[in-house]
C-alpha cells in the first residue's frame, strides 16, 4: 500500500538541505503516496474548515454574549491544535511559528498553541533508542546511563523528543534530543503538497481573479512565501545546524554580556548528528511561560537580539 511505498523510499534520495525541485521530482514519482497524504489531510481539517464556515454564517446572523463568544473561540482554539498536531510535524511547526505571533493571534488561540512548543505526543522510546544507537554506532547502555525502553522523555515537539540522562563515561548530566522516525520523508512531502497547492492559487489569482474578473494585479507571493518557511523548517532536520548555531551563539554573546547573565549549554560534538543531539543539562523555565521577577528585563531583551541584528526598521 501507500504506506509500504512512502517507507521503502531511501532518505538519501531527498535533499539535506530545502532544494523544492529535487523534492518535486522525488515525489512526483509517488502519486499513490501523494494522493494518500492528501486525502489523510482533508480528513482531518475538513470537519474544523466546516465549523468555522458554519460559525461564520451562523454568529455573523446573530448575537452572542462576550461569555458566548469566549466559550466558542477556547473551543475553536483547542480543535485547531488537535488539528495541527494530528496532522504532524511540518502543521506543528506552522502552530509554533503562530505561537508567538500575538499580533496576528488572539490571546485565546495563542495560549494553545502554545502548547504545541513541548507538549506535543511522544512516540515509543524503543523507537528513539533504535534511531541513536543506528546515528552513533552504538547502543545506548554503552554510551549513556538512565536510558532505556523504559525511560520516558521529559518533552516532546513537532520534529523530536527530549531525555534526560548520564554520560556513561563522565557521569555528566545531558540533555538528548532525538528526532522522530520518518522525519525527512514526512516534512519533505508535505511541503510538496503545499508548494502544488500554493501554485494553484497564484495560478487562479493570476488566470482567473486578474484576467478573467479584473482584480488588481498584485505579484503573488504565495510560493515564495512557503518557500522562506520551508527553507527554515528544513534546517531544523539536521541537529548540526543547531549546534553550531548554539556554539556561534555562546562565542559571539557570552563574551560581551558575561556568563553570569547568559548561560549557552555546552554541545557534545561526538554525541551530535543529524537526527541526534546531546547538550549539557540546564534547569530552566520556558520564556512562554516566565517566573515573577522582582525587577524590569530590558537588558536581557537587548542581549538577545544583540549579535544577530543586522538590519534596521524603516518605511
Amino acid at each position: 500500500g501507500a504506506e509500504e511505498e512512502f517507507r521503502s523510499i531511501p532518505e538519501g534520495c531527498l535533499p539535506q538541505t530545502y532544494e523544492p525541485q529535487r523534492i518535486a521530482e522525488v515525489w512526483s514519482q509517488h502519486p499513490r503516496c501523494c494522493l494518500a497524504r492528501l486525502s489523510h489531510i482533508l480528513q482531518l481539517s475538513a470537519p474544523f474548515g466546516g465549523k468555522l464556515i458554519v460559525d461564520t454564517i451562523r454568529y455573523g446572523l446573530q448575537d452572542e454574549t462576550p461569555a458566548e463568544s469566549a466559550a466558542r473561540h477556547a473551543a475553536r482554539a483547542r480543535e485547531l491544535r488537535q488539528v495541527l498536531t494530528a496532522l504532524g510535524p511540518l502543521y506543528i511547526k506552522f502552530g509554533q511559528m503562530l505561537s508567538i505571533r500575538p499580533d496576528v493571534i488572539p490571546p485565546t488561540a495563542l495560549y494553545e498553541l502554545q502548547k504545541l512548543c513541548d507538549a506535543v505526543p511522544s512516540y515509543p522510546t524503543s523507537d528513539a533508542l533504535q534511531l541513536v544507537e543506528a546515528e552513533l554506532g552504538q547502543s545506548p547502555g554503552a554510551l549513556f546511563i538512565d536510558l532505556t525502553d523504559e525511560s520516558t522523555p521529559i518533552a516532546a515537539a513537532s520534529l523530536g523528543q527530549v531525555y534526560r540522562c548520564r554520560l556513561k563515561q563522565t557521569g555528566e548530566e545531558v540533555a538528548l534530543k532525538v528526532q522522530r522516525p520518518d522525519m525527512v520523508r514526512a516534512v519533505s512531502l508535505d511541503l510538496y503538497l503545499l508548494r502544488q497547492s500554493m501554485r494553484t492559487v497564484e495560478w487562479f489569482k493570476e488566470n482567473i481573479m486578474t484576467r478573467l474578473l479584473g482584480a488588481a494585479d498584485r505579484a503573488a507571493f504565495d510560493v515564495a512565501l512557503l518557500d522562506s518557511f520551508a527553507r527554515a523548517s528544513y534546517l531544523e532536520l539536521d541537529y548540526r545546524h543547531e549546534a553550531a548555531n548554539q556554539q556561534r551563539f555562546a562565542a559571539e554573546v557570552v563574551p560581551r554580556v558575561g556568563e553570569k547573565l547568559i548561560y549557552v549549554p555546552r554541545c557534545h560534538p561526538a554525541l551530535t548528528t543529524r537526527k541526534v543531539i546531546a547538550t549539557a543539562w540546564r534547569r530552566s523555565h520556558a520564556e512562554s511561560h516566565p517566573r515573577p521577577r522582582p525587577r524590569p528585563r530590558p537588558r536581557p531583551c537587548h542581549t538577545h537580539v544583540h549579535a544577530y541584528a543586522h538590519a534596521h526598521a524603516h518605511a
